[in-house]
């Protein structure tokens, strides 16, 4: 993700249709796209009986009409809650936890035994959700390693085959400028980002789309670029986006380095635009610049607090939910100690914020890492002791 490119001053904001999209969506999406499907097929298979079976025929007189009619009724009622029982469990679960995956698994030919393998991986550590790897946007406007798709759309069919209950989005990502100066208001840029995005729904097997565009203050571009991605995909699949951390918050009660210029932050208003488009969002909080761990657990806990605030206060029933993305990276001078930042500090600061907005905590779906590529086997046990415990 790149920090270092400013967009231009944002047009004046126009307002959006978004709110009146809100309950449409809550309404026609269910856990996951295959619960919804697998709940239609098993209704109509359950309910509906294959073939004709001929019965004899009976004589009932009227005296011995009402037992029978009463009997009928409550043997009735049972099957039915029976079925509707077996349907509602039936359906799969969606598991909290979330996995950026990159070209190794996407771009890159495997076993069926290895994506199995890797989807019991997933269960085992509550992931239900995995950003995997599609593209980025070159300077050219055309996409990186687009000849690699068709490897994308086998590794989609894989991991849902042997993960039927995952939530697979597309992790589409759009470089600031590409060495070619600001391009997020360009019409080319945004129409070419929203027809990759339906085709990887339409074509690829995805259940929707995740947005990689490093945005580090308010910008309406991003807010059109979102909406030409919603148009793109329909109103049931499933948009997702990165968001950037306030950086250096206005707020002087949280640690923030001096090395970054205050007010390096999204407006309340901002997030709360963003967050009437999209399903869910990634906070990607890492590149703080700090240098002490619990200083980082405080930072971290304070971006989670300030989007729960600006999901609350549009209304209780917000459907958009939040994952916190923890590090894995290498060490990084622009700004990532990985002695600083790190599962641990990480999941200490979710829980701070968890604890502090009570029962809002609701808003947070869960933890994600970044990412699969960059995380050892004692990072795995790091998050599984010090957030799925």
């Amino acid at each position: 993700m790149d920090f270092e490119s400013s967009p231009p001053p944002p047009p004046p904001r126009e307002p959006g249709r978004a709110r009146q999209r809100i309950q449409q969506r809550r309404q026609e999406r269910g856990q996951t796209p295959v619960a919804r499907e697998s709940r239609r097929k098993r209704a109509a298979t359950q309910l509906a009986p294959t073939g004709g079976v001929k019965l004899p025929k009976f004589t009932v007189t009227r005296s011995q009409l009402l037992p029978f009619s009463i009997v009928g009724a409550v043997l009735f009622i049972a099957v039915v809650v029976f079925v509707l029982g077996r349907v509602r469990n039936d359906a799969p679960e969606l598991l909290p936890n979330a996995l950026w995956i990159g070209e190794n698994w996407t771009q890159e030919t495997h076993t069926d035994e290895d994506v199995a393998a890797l989807a019991e991986r997933l269960r085992s550590r509550q992931i239900g959700t995995v950003y995997a790897w599609m593209s980025w946007l070159q300077a050219d406007l055309t996409w990186n390693n687009a000849d690699r798709f068709d490897r994308v759309r086998a590794f989609s069919a894989q991991l849902k085959a042997a993960y039927p209950g995952v939530q697979l989005l597309a992790w589409i990502a759009v470089p600031l400028d590409a060495g070619q100066g600001y391009r997020i208001d360009s019409p080319d840029v945004q129409t070419q980002v929203a027809q990759l995005s339906s085709s990887a729904v339409q074509d690829y097997g995805f259940d929707g789309i995740f947005l990689d565009v490093p945005i580090l203050t308010d910008d309406d571009n991003f807010l059109a670029l979102l909406r030409r991605v919603r148009a793109s995909i329909g109103e049931t699949d499933i948009l997702a986006a990165a968001v950037l951390p306030d950086l250096h918050p206005s707020d002087e009660s949280v640690p923030a380095s001096p090395q970054i210029a205050p007010g390096t932050e999204w407006t309340l208003e901002f997030k709360q635009s963003v967050v009437l488009l999209l399903d869910q969002i990634a906070i990607m909080a890492f590149y703080s610049s700090l240098t002490e761990a619990s200083d980082y657990s405080v930072w971290t806990a304070y971006q989670v607090n300030a989007y729960i605030a600006a999901i609350e206060a549009l209304g209780a029933d917000m459907p958009t939910t939040l994952i916190v993305a923890m590090p894995t990276l290498d060490a990084d001078p622009r700004g990532h100690d990985p002695a600083v930042e790190n599962i641990a500090s990480a999941a200490a600061g979710m829980r701070q914020a968890m604890q502090d907005v009570g029962e809002l905590a609701t808003f947070v779906r869960g933890a994600g890492i970044y990412a699969d590529y960059t995380t050892d086997e004692e990072e795995w046990r790091q998050f599984e002791s010090t957030w799925l415990r």
